[in-house]
């Protein structure tokens, strides 16, 4: 009778990893669905279109229409939300898009805000890889940007170069200092 709470426990653990599993499968499908509403959006009703004439009337009628239907989850945000998505990460004609089972949709809306794709991809494999939180990618997220933001002053200051000196010698910036910028002029 001594291996039963050892049994207990081998239950116990083949349980919680089918509900981890089911809880994984449910959530990339749903992420699924919100990139197929996107494409939906995108694809028909905007005709290939980043952008829609009418677009603020599209969302709000979809978000209507998804919330009587579906209940909960379809704000004109969480619309929104879905139409970036599908332009963030648009698949290929023979291949569409597919969610890493390790990352939620609050990962996705924080990755489909990076501008370049190469990187918003790079970020999604280190991401799932990794197994980040989405306290995780806002750090490295926040981190590319001050990057990109060091990278930019860096290529202004090369561009402008350093600051020219106004004065012909020493004895002028000297009588400069002494008597005012007047004398400079």
């Amino acid at each position: 009778m001594k291996t039963l709470p050892f049994f207990y426990e081998e239950i116990g653990f083949a349980l919680v990893e089918a509900q981890q599993q089911k809880y994984a499968t449910v959530n990339c499908e749903l992420i699924m669905a919100y990139w197929k509403i996107g494409q939906r959006m995108v694809e028909k009703e905007q005709r290939g279109s980043s952008t829609a004439g009418y677009g603020h009337y599209v969302i709000k009628e979809f978000s209507e229409q998804l919330s009587n239907r579906f209940g909960k989850g379809f704000s004109i945000a969480n619309v929104k939300n879905f139409r970036q998505f599908y332009l963030a990460f648009p698949g290929k004609k023979t291949e569409p898009f597919m969610p890493s089972r390790n990352l939620g949709w609050t990962h996705y809306r924080l990755i489909m805000q990076v501008k370049d794709p190469e990187e918003r991809q790079r970020l999604i494999g280190k991401a799932a890889k990794q197994n980040w939180s989405t306290r995780q990618l806002k750090q490295e997220i926040a981190e590319l940007d001050s990057n990109a933001l060091t990278r930019k002053n860096n290529s202004f200051k090369k561009k402008i170069g350093p600051p020219a000196w106004p004065f012909s010698d020493v004895n002028s910036f000297t009588q400069w200092l002494t008597e005012g910028p007047a004398s400079h002029a």
